[in-house]
């Protein structure tokens, strides 16, 4: 499989430090595994950077009709984009992992001095955090159709967190139910955590739980205004 008709849509913001360094690895890394994918990088506006105004703003840049949204501190493995690509042929959209290892400060530099081409798999993370309640972010592949109908991302969200939610809401409940690959393991980068304050959190709590996500009613009503808002007509 070719990723000529994939476009890599990364939501960043550089820090001129670590996240800097972690994503120049990154993407070239997959500009040689996978040189024929289109990478578009979304900018965001504002003091507190929005990731979902990033996902969109790299959306509006995209020219190919297979988007991978992958945050600027994630490794995937391109035989699992491959899977996720053939697997919307029958869902929506698709996660394609399970499992979010996080690795360690230690861990990150050792693998940043590592050629970005080199395999992933050997890593021992024994001393890892690892997410397995089927986590929504981080990575998600969708067709242009699909993600051009929902809307695109909501960016009420302010930080980082509840954007992917409502997203998968929207999606799964509108447009069809996400499928995911099974027992795969998606890699996080080290960095030091963005502080948001609790003011973001509780506007971004009251519009998932409370105005815009919680019954299909206010997702429909969401899902227009979105479309709207972000110019992403269908």
């Amino acid at each position: 499989m070719t990723f000529e008709n994939v476009s890599l849509l990364v939501p960043f913001q550089s820090d001129e430090g670590i996240r800097k360094k972690n994503w120049d690895w990154l993407r070239k890394r997959y500009e040689t595994i996978m040189p024929e994918m289109e990478i578009c990088i979304g900018e965001s506006a504002g003091a507190l950077y929005s990731r979902a105004q990033g996902i969109n703003s790299a959306a509006k840049k995209a020219s190919r009709n297979i988007y991978v949204i992958s945050d600027a501190d994630v490794i995937f493995n391109r035989v699992h984009i491959e899977m996720a690509i053939k697997m919307l042929e029958i869902y929506a959209w698709v996660i394609p992992y399970t499992h979010m290892v996080k690795l360690t400060q230690t861990m990150s530099d050792e693998l940043l001095n590592k050629e970005p081409s080199s395999g992933i798999e050997h890593l021992d993370t024994s001393n890892c955090e690892v997410l397995s309640y089927y986590p929504m972010g981080g990575i998600c592949v969708i067709t242009r159709d699909i993600f051009e109908k929902s809307g695109g991302f909501d960016e009420r969200f302010r930080g980082w967190g509840g954007e992917d939610d409502a997203f998968q809401r929207i999606v799964d409940w509108l447009y069809g139910r996400h499928g995911r690959l099974d027992e795969v393991k998606l890699w996080h980068l080290y960095h030091p955590k963005q502080i948001v304050t609790e003011e973001y959190y509780k506007v971004s709590r009251v519009l998932l739980f409370e105005k815009g996500y919680a019954s299909l009613e206010q997702v429909k009503e969401t899902n227009e205004y979105l479309r709207r808002q972000n110019g992403f007509s269908h």
